[in-house]
């Protein structure tokens, strides 16, 4: 680490003899200009001047290496905040660090580096699976000129994640995840707060801007006492808030009264309750359309509007057939039973009268 040099006061000027002035400039001068050659970079994680060595190359950088040094990104992979801290490294941990770093995650390639690092018979000694899988990334050709876009996250079938293979209604929930929770979050934890926050929508009202926010921050410390919980923390402040956040929504167990709740529905979510809950059942055969109004529907309004269109269906021959009851027909008879037929209503004489007979 460089230690920059301060400035002297005026008395330590004086103080100083020519000889020391002429080595703490050639000290300060040495320094400068490893400033200028970039051999000493700043880290913005520490605050401290390092020698680039303790930083790794990067090219999406004008200086061509990551901002942050190495034990920094270390710390963060193994969620430390000070060096005594135990370390506690997680696949999502390490994802964040490389997609600060824009470099690509292969959950094979983490796998065996763990067990790699785990194997203490082995005859050299490994560091974190963190720092193993970066020193492979960079100098392997195989994952050279891969970003993060190029990871695999090892998602085939369904995981104890809850991920299922890249689908594309998957990308939709990790992108809407993204827009309602922001960045920060690894695609797991994307995926989970999206589908947990509309599962809480769909059991209870979320009409305002308000309760919106409120169910985000929910979702939020769930997740983080989960993580907490993993990580044998104590997760007592946590949950007293996400009761109190319960408490802001009305939802707590305490609170949930059967009647509010009915009454704080809206009819549509009603309506899915019931038919979840208890359904309307099927009528018994003996009492299924007692009044006839479905045959009336399918006759005179589906029927009736075939035959309208010249359309021939089932529906237009239903109708033919209803309507034939009611329909009267003009008799069909030969000559002989019309002439006979006359004679019996009008008789004979007033034919003989007709054609000119006496």
């Amino acid at each position: 680490m460089a230690a920059l040099l301060t400035a002297k006061t005026e008395d330590e000027v004086r103080k100083t003899t020519v000889g020391q002035l002429r080595k703490d400039y050639n000290k300060l001068a040495d320094i400068y200009t490893k400033l200028i050659e970039g051999k000493y970079m700043y880290c913005h994680c520490c605050g401290k001047f390092k020698s680039n060595y303790t930083f790794y190359e990067s090219e999406n950088y004008a200086s061509g290496f990551f901002p942050i040094c190495k034990d920094c990104l270390l710390k963060i992979a193994e969620q430390r905040k000070e060096d005594r801290d135990p370390a506690n490294e997680t696949k999502e941990s390490v994802q964040k660090v490389l997609q600060m770093m824009d470099l690509p995650y292969n959950d094979a390639l983490y796998e065996s580096c763990r067990k790699k690092c785990a194997d203490k018979t082995s005859e050299r000694a490994y560091g974190a699976p963190f720092t193993v899988m970066l020193t492979q990334l960079k100098t392997l050709p195989q994952w050279r000129n891969k970003t993060w876009k190029d990871s695999d996250f090892g998602y085939t079938n369904e995981t104890e994640n809850g991920i299922l293979e890249d689908t594309k209604k998957n990308k939709q929930i990790i992108k809407a995840g993204k827009k309602r929770f922001g960045s920060g979050y690894t695609i797991e934890e994307l995926y989970w707060l999206e589908n947990e926050y509309q599962d809480w929508i769909a059991r209870y009202p979320c009409g305002s801007k308000g309760q919106e926010v409120l169910f985000r921050q929910l979702c939020c410390q769930e997740l983080e006492q989960d993580q907490m919980r993993l990580a044998g923390k104590n997760t007592k402040d946590i949950a007293h808030s996400i009761q109190e956040t319960m408490s802001s929504l009305g939802i707590k167990p305490s609170q949930s009264n059967v009647d509010a709740m009915i009454d704080s529905l809206s009819f549509g979510q009603l309506i899915d309750r019931w038919e979840h809950e208890k359904p309307i059942p099927k009528p018994d055969p003996e009492l299924e359309d007692i009044d006839k109004i479905g045959m009336l529907i399918d006759v005179f309004f589906k029927g009736h509007l075939a035959k309208s269109l010249g359309i021939k269906s089932g529906f237009s021959h239903l109708y033919d057939k209803f309507m034939s009851k009611y329909t009267v027909h003009k008799p069909e008879r030969n000559d002989e039973e019309q002439e006979s037929l006359f004679n019996k209503i009008f008789g004979s004489k007033v034919d003989e009268e007709i054609n000119g007979d006496p």
